[in-house]
């Protein structure tokens, strides 16, 4: 596969040359291109967004003013790991209750960028996520593996989505507050 390419792709405010758009297409081709899909798909479908998930959060009868200034700063400073982790400490065992219909979010139609990341998924083999809903497998009509923890094949693995930071309904594969995070391992 070498198609032509005319004109720019831009992307997050990148314009790539026209070479390094060559070399996109050509891993594409030799199904080397490796695709991460971040909180941007997300909230391009109109669901909670990152900054989002800790006002909803915020709202709960555990939080005083005090608390909610100090979570909303650390939020404010993209520090969301310990913005989450501090609401984990605060909800307790509530923290699931509450999280787990946020993080899956209700149905909704894939945004643009997912319609055409499925227009390219038989030349795709991999695709990571560091979203916890299951908007890119529902975007490809089930027929890829999510997966939520690292395996000892996923890099020979074909038609996979590998969840950096879990899925949504499983609470064990939560790996979203610092925490979480300083103990996620993928050595496998």
């Amino acid at each position: 596969m070498n198609p032509r390419v005319v004109g720019s792709i831009v992307a997050g405010g990148l314009v790539m040359s026209y070479s390094q758009q060559q070399g996109l297409l050509d891993a594409l081709g030799e199904r080397r291109l490796l695709v991460i899909v971040g909180p941007l798909a997300r909230e391009a479908a109109g669901l909670v967004c990152v900054r989002g998930l800790v006002d909803a959060a915020l709202v709960e009868p555990e939080f005083g003013e005090i608390e909610r200034a100090d979570i909303g700063a650390l939020a404010a400073a993209g520090r969301f790991a310990d913005a989450f982790e501090a609401i984990k400490f605060r909800l307790g065992p509530r923290f699931a209750t509450v999280f787990e219909p946020l993080l899956a979010g209700p149905k909704v139609a894939p945004p643009a960028s997912l319609r055409a990341l499925a227009g390219l998924a038989d030349q795709l083999s991999l695709i990571l996520t560091t979203n916890l809903d299951n908007l890119v497998e529902t975007t490809l009509s089930g027929a890829w593996v999510a997966l939520a923890g690292a395996t000892a094949d996923l890099a020979a693995r074909t038609r996979t989505v590998f969840k950096l930071l879990g899925t949504a309904h499983v609470v064990s594969s939560w790996k979203f507050t610092a925490d979480g995070l300083q103990n996620a391992t993928y050595r496998q």
